[in-house]
């Protein structure tokens, strides 16, 4: 799998997290053979063990892009706000909120999960926490990807070390 964007961050064949592992499971029972499931595919209550991690974004429009139509309740706790009903570009920094509308676009473009894991870099005063995700696309029509749901868990981050060898 091949970086996608700039942000520093490792992208994942499959989740590490054990939950967010069985929600991309659930995706992907849902999907069957197509492409992506819809939003009408997934129901709340078959996944209620991570809906407080569990997001929901709709692409809208520039100038929006894209809008949180659900942002868990661990994931308010951990911004300090609720992001529901917002786009994107009214709840992070300019900056980063362009690079996230980057890593959307990729997964719409490409029609495919995107899990990731490394530091918080779409919030500048959270650079310390760690964050595992999962962004799974659905469609209304089959092909064109209109929502991106998923979950994110966070945690302290751990930055990878590099051991070096000398020559003896």
């Amino acid at each position: 799998m091949s970086t996608i964007v700039t942000a520093d961050f490792e992208v994942l064949d499959v989740p590490k997290d054990e939950e967010i592992g069985h929600l991309y499971a659930y995706w992907n029972e849902k999907r069957g053979s197509r492409a992506m499931p819809s939003r009408a595919d997934i129901d709340p209550t078959e996944i209620a063990w991570i809906l407080p991690n569990i997001f929901l974004i709709e692409a809208v429009p520039p100038p929006d892009h894209y809008r949180y139509r659900v942002h868990g309740s661990a994931l308010a706790e951990f911004h300090r706000r609720d992001f529901t009903g917002l786009a994107i570009h009214e709840t992070i920094a300019p900056d980063d909120a362009g690079e996230v509308v980057r890593v959307f676009d990729a997964i719409k473009a490409a029609r495919k999960p995107l899990c990731a894991t490394g530091p918080v870099f779409w919030c500048r005063d959270t650079e310390h926490k760690g964050f595992e995700s999962c962004n799974l696309p659905l469609s209304a029509d089959g092909d064109t990807v209109n929502m991106i749901f998923g979950a994110i868990k966070f945690g302290l981050f751990k930055p990878r070390v590099l051991s070096l060898r000398t020559p003896d």
